[in-house]
């Protein structure tokens, strides 16, 4: 099985993942938010269960990385054992924070711009589930990212984004194989981000042959092409993104991602 092929199980498997967390999450806001909003239940209730959800849920993430990461190494050819990572609990703070401002400020902002307590709650599952996704995925990310870092026998990883990428995110993905290092990453405008709702992961490489998917090559072949000679790059890089995105929606508009860039 090529590493093409495990790393998009990977990815699905991730989506899995991060689609069974908006369900639970759902659910919880559904069960526990009332007439007079999540404000009542958010700090005794709600959000300790939410934050609960994801600090178990980065578990599974982060194993569902490493397990790939092994895979990915053998079928590669690479002897020996993979180095050892272990991604450690997202600080409480952090969590709690980006579960407040998506959920609870997000909420009460909906309300204010003249929305009902209904649609507001329908504003802020998406917001807070974003958030959710980002923080549980992000630690399947940082195990790969941490083992091509610690691995000798890794060159780098490459950014494998979903079907339809917003800008942001196929950018980082045209610049293929270049990360290993975290000063490779800061040097490279912070290759290590991830915006909520992104279906991106990392993919590791073990020879400086292999080969990119084509939903990688795509944009590292566009990148030049679209910005060589403008203005703007930046911008004229979002532009044609944005046309490549509208196309795909005229075809199959649940595929997108959230645009971030």
């Amino acid at each position: 099985m090529s590493n093409t092929t495990l790393a998009r199980r990977h990815r699905s498997a991730q989506q899995a993942l991060a689609a069974t967390l908006t369900l639970d999450i759902t659910r919880l806001w559904r069960a526990l938010v009332g007439e007079d909003g999540p404000r009542p239940v958010w700090d005794d209730t709600l959000r300790p269960q939410l934050a609960t959800l994801v600090q178990e849920r980065r578990t599974r993430s982060a194993a569902l990385a490493l397990s790939y990461y092994q895979m990915a190494r053998a079928d590669a050819g690479v002897a020996g054992d993979p180095p050892v990572v272990r991604v450690p609990r997202a600080p409480a703070a952090q969590v709690d924070t980006a579960l407040t401002v998506t959920g609870l400020v997000s909420y009460e902002r909906a309300v204010r711009s003249g929305r009902t307590p209904d649609q507001a709650s329908d504003t802020a599952i998406v917001t807070v589930t974003g958030a959710a996704e980002r923080l549980v995925q992000d630690a399947g990310r940082t195990a790969i990212a941490e083992a091509v870092r610690r691995d000798d026998q890794a060159v780098a990883w490459y950014r494998l984004p979903g079907p339809t990428p917003c800008p942001f995110c196929a950018m980082l993905a045209s610049r293929g194989a270049v990360y290993k290092t975290r000063e490779t990453a800061s040097v490279t405008e912070d290759g290590d981000r991830y915006h909520d709702h992104c279906a991106c992961t990392p993919v590791p490489v073990f020879s400086r042959d292999a080969a990119l998917p084509p939903e990688v090559q795509r944009w590292v072949d566009a990148w030049p092409q679209v910005t060589a000679g403008a203005e703007d790059p930046i911008k004229a890089w979002r532009a044609y993104v944005r046309s490549q995105r509208a196309k795909a929606e005229e075809s199959s508009p649940s595929t997108t991602e959230s645009t971030n860039a």
